[in-house]
């Protein structure tokens, strides 16, 4: 029987899952600065489930503003100017506003699952997404037989949660990322056939969605154009995503051996744009991407669009992101001995890594970077940066 899987939808279900289990002890900052912060940092953790709420200097210091408790944990985090939204295991939606000095109190909880035929609690929740101007929330959502669906929801001036539909999502299950001035949004995925024991057909997936009017994405069809690999050999976009302000896209892809279903192990970073009618393009070949020493799992560009974060497995390093041009590299691999989570920049040269035991920081530009001290978090979740700037 024929079946087909999200390999990274797959991967980060079985990260969450795991992640529940971690022991947790208390987040320890700095002492309070008197100086206007920069950003909001929010991390969640978990035993106790808790979301932190810290604040960024202009030099860098992160001072501890408090903590508020969520009755489950919180598996992703996304945010705009005025609420703090995460999602827990079972697809529940947490609404918190966000005070003058970044403090967070909980007002909502939303039960998107209720909006997913066949949905079972076991499965998982994805992803969240605010587009561009705010307005609007976007969420994986699966149903027992893994399928994807994207929700979408607008976002109430009290925070609540009013949900526009459901779309099916193909093969997409990565984060969503919003394109050409909030007309368009993709994410990519791997699409496995499994025939036997020994054969498989690999399909690269790009799924893109339009937005319509009201904020609603629905899916407008999918993309196999992925670079070609030296026969027999194929890319796919199992990795993260990453995009600029001005529609390009970082995208990780990973080297399959279709004929035995094999993974080499060998990791690719293509660039592609999207143009103003929604037309996605690519310039990359196996001539001239960027090769990955790691599996890219965690991507992200920096406000300036000129550097490309990229982690997994432990490692991180930074690249020179280039537009629809080839990617760079820029630095050499950073070893952090512990799972390397997500990523997060403010605007003011400012670059943060949730890991499985710490908040790391960075003043990068793209000529020159120094690693900050770190700030010690237990069962760390997830993360998301709120630049004031």
């Amino acid at each position: 029987m024929i079946s087909q899987l999200t390999l990274g939808l797959i991967a980060a279900l079985c990260t969450g899952a795991a992640l529940v289990q971690t022991a947790t002890a208390q987040v320890s900052a700095s002492s309070a600065s008197t100086a206007a912060p920069v950003a909001y940092v929010y991390v969640s953790s978990t035993n106790p489930n808790e979301v932190h709420a810290l604040s960024a200097s202009l030099d860098g210091t992160l001072t501890q503003v408090g903590s508020v408790p969520s009755q489950n944990a919180i598996y992703h985090l996304s945010v705009n100017k005025k609420f703090l939204f995460g999602i827990d295991i079972e697809s529940n939606i947490y609404t918190y506003t966000i005070a003058s000095k970044g403090a967070l109190k909980q007002v909502a909880v939303t039960a998107a699952g209720k909006y997913v035929p066949d949905f079972d609690p076991a499965v998982g929740a994805g992803l969240l997404q605010i587009d561009e101007t705010g307005s609007s929330l976007y969420a994986f959502m699966f149903d027992k037989e893994l399928n994807t669906y994207l929700a979408s929801f607008k976002i109430e001036d009290n925070g609540g949660l009013e949900f526009l539909g459901l779309a099916d999502a193909n093969n997409a299950g990565g984060q969503i990322r919003v394109v050409q001035n909030n007309q368009f949004a993709l994410s990519s995925g791997c699409a496995v056939q499994v025939l036997s024991s020994t054969l498989a057909v690999i399909t690269g997936d790009i799924g893109e969605f339009r937005r319509e009017s009201n904020g609603y994405l629905t899916l407008v069809g999918t993309s196999h154009d992925v670079p070609q690999a030296q026969s027999p050999y194929q890319w796919c976009p199992t990795g993260g995503t990453a995009s600029d302000s001005t529609g390009n896209i970082a995208v990780g892809l990973n080297l399959f051996q279709p004929d035995q279903n094999y993974n080499l192990s060998q990791y690719a970073l293509a660039a592609y744009t999207v143009n103003a009618q929604g037309n996605l393009s690519t310039t990359s070949t196996r001539g001239n991407m960027a090769s990955s020493a790691i599996e890219p799992e965690v991507m992200s560009i920096s406000p300036s669009g000129k550097l490309l974060a990229v982690g997994g497995n432990g490692y991180y390093q930074f690249f020179h992101f280039n537009g629809a041009n080839p990617i760079t590299k820029y630095t050499g691999l950073f070893n952090e001995e512990d799972q390397v989570r997500e990523f997060g920049w403010d605007k003011s040269d400012h670059f943060y890594l949730l890991s499985g035991h710490s908040l790391e920081s960075y003043d990068i530009t793209p000529t020159s970077y120094k690693k900050l001290a770190p700030l010690p978090i237990s069962a760390p979740y997830s993360m998301i940066v709120l630049s004031l700037q």
